[in-house]
């Protein structure tokens, strides 16, 4: 889940902040019995991944933030509000969104230029993933741990890997003439669509756009699950399934075999790729 400054105002302000926002958080998780599974504050919005055993969620989220606000305010001398309405959230319903999601989370402060790696950035879970103790806030990453090795002594290197790897993907692609075959696809894609090429790279840990254009452009047979992976950030397994979830839903919906029927005559109009057509 997300949740932003109001007008995308800053809500740490320095370490204070930060710290006061993550002591706010461990009561929080007493107080409602939820689970942290991964966390990264940036300047100006939250991430958190949380299991929830009962439905209380929203409460949990109102009160965190309501309490870390009034604190804030008091702290920095400020009135008004502090966060941008109602949190963000999406539904992890698979061990693979769970792994892309806290490697998102952890991989934040990197994409955005605050730090060359994500061992560097000081507050996020992603210390606690390599074996580091948190005092802050209790993290409980052994859930996403045993997804990427059942041996708790490579647990830690492993996800280590697992997370550079979405960093390395974005780099492979660093081929121009690679890029550009891959950015013309992707374009004739969203207009076709009629959808703003902004909205695929829209920093939410579960983006829409950016699953549809996964499964399109897989089914365009000279782009690779690795090219696409390279250019959108992401794994090439993460295509593949996004691939494999499309082709389901194009079967039982008419209209959104149509849509990735438009969507990929664009692509492959744009790379001049004749032959069969379809979802």
């Amino acid at each position: 889940m997300t949740i932003r400054g109001n007008n995308e105002e800053v809500v740490f302000r320095d370490d204070q902040d930060y710290s006061a926002y993550l002591e706010q958080l461990a009561g929080t998780i007493r107080r409602y019995t939820i689970s942290l599974l991964a966390y990264g504050l940036m300047s100006n919005h939250v991430h958190l991944v949380v299991r929830t055993p009962q439905p209380n969620i929203s409460g949990a989220m109102q009160w965190l933030h309501g309490c870390y606000a009034a604190s804030f305010n008091h702290r920095q001398h400020r009135r008004g509000h502090l966060f941008g309405g109602r949190f963000h959230g999406s539904v992890v319903d698979t061990d693979e969104y769970l792994l892309e999601s806290t490697r998102y989370v952890h991989l934040n402060p990197v994409r955005a230029g605050l730090v060359h790696r994500p061992e560097d950035y000081r507050w996020s879970s992603y210390a606690r993933y390599l074996g580091g103790q948190e005092d802050l806030v209790p993290v409980e990453p052994d859930l996403v741990l045993k997804l990427v090795s059942e041996n708790p002594e490579r647990c830690g290197p492993s996800y280590q890997r697992f997370a550079e790897d979405g960093l390395n993907t974005r780099q492979t692609s660093s081929d121009r003439e690679g890029v550009s075959r891959i950015t013309a696809a992707t374009t004739a894609a969203l207009v076709a669509a009629g959808i703003p090429h902004a909205a695929l790279f829209r920093q939410t840990p579960r983006n829409r756009t950016r699953t549809l254009v996964m499964g399109v452009l897989r089914g365009v047979e000279s782009l690779s699950a690795a090219d696409i992976a390279g250019y959108l950030g992401t794994s090439p397994g993460t295509v593949i399934t996004a691939a494999r979830r499309l082709a389901g839903r194009a079967s039982r919906d008419p209209q959104v075999a149509q849509l990735v029927a438009m969507m990929r005559a664009a692509a492959m109009g744009a790379l001049k790729i004749p032959g069969e057509l379809g979802s």
